[in-house]
């Protein structure tokens, strides 16, 4: 176990029993928030059913942060790579996926970002969105 404090906020890392995980418990100003980075698409699934499990009652009107990164393009060729890390955060929950070490798009992943009546929210949303 791991711990990390500034004024205010502590990082805990949390034992975990794959070596394909890591899980954190960050407390922010008295606010807990569990994070998850994986690379392990079975986990990502899992976390995605979690989610919504535990926000049926809302989920009509989920709201969920985004975040989507990509390798950066050195080449000068203006080559578009697919996302590698998508963020997701739901209330005081947040998974990291490490979506380059996918071999092809996670059907729960599609599922997910096609849901209609979920609202996603973000810096530069719309080009998290084209990434995707």
């Amino acid at each position: 176990m791991t711990t990390s404090t500034a004024m205010g906020t502590s990082i805990v890392q949390l034992e975990c029993p794959s070596r394909s995980n890591l899980i954190y418990d960050m407390n922010f100003y008295g606010n807990h928030i569990q994070t998850i980075i994986t690379r392990a698409p079975h986990i990502f699934n899992s976390c995605i059913v979690d989610i919504e499990k535990v926000h049926r009652w809302r989920l009509k009107r989920l709201v969920v942060g985004l975040d989507v990164e990509v390798l950066a393009d050195f080449s000068g060729y203006k080559i578009e790579y697919p996302a590698t890390t998508i963020q997701i955060c739901v209330s005081r929950n947040c998974l990291i996926f490490h979506n380059y070490h996918a071999r092809r798009v996670l059907r729960s992943l599609f599922q997910f970002f096609s849901n209609p009546n979920y609202t996603f929210t973000g810096v530069a949303i719309s080009d998290d969105a084209k990434k995707l």
